[in-house]
């Protein structure tokens, strides 16, 4: 009798047991598959609301691009959460785009489901939801793009392939809500285009601008740094994504700046045989009232314009020739001209301006004749030196003046102004401008300087990478067959540091 009570009472614990055991296994199988999909629900809904993003630059109106971005949330959760997923109904995705600050806009997607239940059906529940939200915003960009249109780019038909490259670069940005402009550069800068929001729909187009750049002259990088700066000042959008984008095939062969004529007689390199110091008198410069030396009230004021020097390769004799302009007329007609000016003007009278002959006047090779030395600040104020070390005279009456008749020292001077031109941009702390930089290797007589490059961009391989600032983008293409993967890359990173 006793064993049977046992045995009853085992029974009864049992019984119990189970009916403990059992739901609490379910109620945990039950959970874990809703982990499962509430995770999956929330992986899709994170990237849907990037896609949905990227997706604003669909459409000129809020409306548009709200619609635009539902479009395509809907359709990429869609594709990472597909109908019926884990036995799941009832899918719901709501997307909603607002400006949620001054040049950005937010979106923000909920999307759910219903998942089936197993073992909790035992108490009543045949399923649960499971949700997920984000968030993505999108900052409008204002982009200067610093086009080199040297005369090397005209090697491998790099000229057309730069033309097709960047407006396919163009295509990634929203029309009506980014602002793009266009600096071209060789020896001399133009504005090709004005920064405009409206980039695709003007006449002429931005797109227009692009098509009808054409490469000649030398490698003025300062001078169309520091001016696609003064470009975002203008704009002058501290919410926006700034952005300079250059382009480049070579080094800097040339900078502007404000030339102090040569009033003394000292020895420098002639310029005819590069090789030999000679004696050299006073620049034939006129002044302002059309005196000249020896006259002594004459006064010439400095001479505005480009030292440049084309030399392959780094000598510290060879030619060295100016004084051109540094601006441009206009897109059609940027040749590297000759600064000039009305009679009486400090131009007037200039070894520089004579007519070409290259033993009894070669023209703009006489430049050394003319100015006394290259300043220590280039026309913005940018220091010239600094990074690369100048040559300077060790005697005479322009004694540790940066020498002009020196092609190395041209070439590390303009070197100088670029560099400190960006880093000046850089340590803007209200614009922030951001650097991305593609240099094109192969298509000149010297390779890329990367480590130049990579000073400009703020990346960390450079020697005076600023962790304070935000890191730029050095893309190098080997070939002009590169190119427009090392554009499509720029526009990448642009499209993803904007969100």
């Amino acid at each position: 009798m006793m064993r049977e009570k046992r045995r009853g009472m085992a029974l009864l614990m049992t019984v119990a047991i189970l009916a403990f055991i059992v739901p609490m296994v379910g109620l945990a199988i039950d959970a874990g598959i809703m982990y499962f999909v509430e995770a999956s629900v929330s992986a899709a809904v994170d990237g849907s609301v990037l896609a949905a993003a990227r997706s604003l630059d669909v459409g000129l109106t809020l409306t548009d691009q709200t619609a635009s971005a539902t479009s395509r949330a809907t359709s990429y959760f869609a594709a990472n959460f597909p109908p019926g997923y884990m036995f799941t109904s009832n899918p719901q995705v709501t997307v909603t785009v607002a400006e949620s600050g001054y040049k950005t806009r937010t979106v923000t997607m909920t999307a759910s489901v219903r998942a089936p239940t197993y073992f909790m059906r035992m108490l009543g529940i045949n399923s649960l939801t499971a949700s997920a939200s984000g968030q993505a915003a999108r900052r409008d960009v204002n982009l200067m793009i610093v086009a080199d249109r040297s005369g090397s780019m005209n090697n491998n038909n790099a000229c057309a392939v730069l033309r097709g490259a960047a407006t396919q670069f163009i295509g990634n940005f929203s029309n009506g809500r980014d602002r793009i402009g266009l600096i071209e550069f060789g020896g001399t800068t133009n504005l090709d285009y004005a920064p405009n929001v409206n980039f695709a729909s003007t006449s002429p187009s931005l797109a227009d601008a692009i098509a009808n750049l054409s490469c000649q002259g030398s490698t003025n990088t300062s001078t169309a740094i520091e001016e696609a700066y003064q470009q975002l000042q203008a704009i002058n959008e501290p919410g926006a994504l700034n952005l300079i984008l250059l382009f480049t095939d070579g080094r800097p062969t040339a900078l502007s700046a404000q030339f102090p004529v040569k009033t003394l007689d000292d020895t420098r390199w002639d310029y005819i045989d590069n090789s030999t110091a000679v004696d050299t008198p006073p620049s034939s410069c006129q002044d302002a009232a059309g005196r000249t030396y020896p006259d002594p009230l004459w006064n010439p004021g400095p001479i505005t314009g480009i030292l440049a020097t084309f030399t392959s390769y780094w000598p510290t004799q060879g030619q060295t020739w100016g004084i051109d302009n540094y601006h441009a007329i206009n897109q059609n007609n940027s040749q590297e001209l000759t600064v000039t000016g009305a009679p009486g003007s400090v131009v007037q009278g200039c070894a520089f301006n004579g007519p070409f002959d290259y033993y009894a006047n070669p023209g703009q090779f006489t430049v050394r004749r003319d100015i006394a030395y290259i300043p220590t600040q280039d026309l913005y104020g940018n220091s010239t030196i600094g990074y690369q070390p100048v040559d300077t005279f060790p005697n005479g009456p322009y004694a540790g003046q940066i020498r002009p008749d020196d092609p190395a020292t041209v070439r590390y001077a303009a070197y100088n102004a670029a560099d400190n031109a960006a880093t000046l941009a850089r340590n803007d702390s209200l614009l922030t401008p951001i650097f991305y930089v593609i240099g094109l290797g192969g298509n000149d007589q010297e390779p890329i300087d990367h480590q130049f490059l990579e000073r400009i961009a703020n990346v960390p391989a450079s020697a005076i990478f600023d962790p304070t600032k935000q890191p730029g983008l050095y893309i190098y293409s080997p070939t002009t067959q590169q190119l427009a993967d090392a554009f499509a890359t720029v526009a990448g990173e642009v499209l993803r540091i904007s969100q």
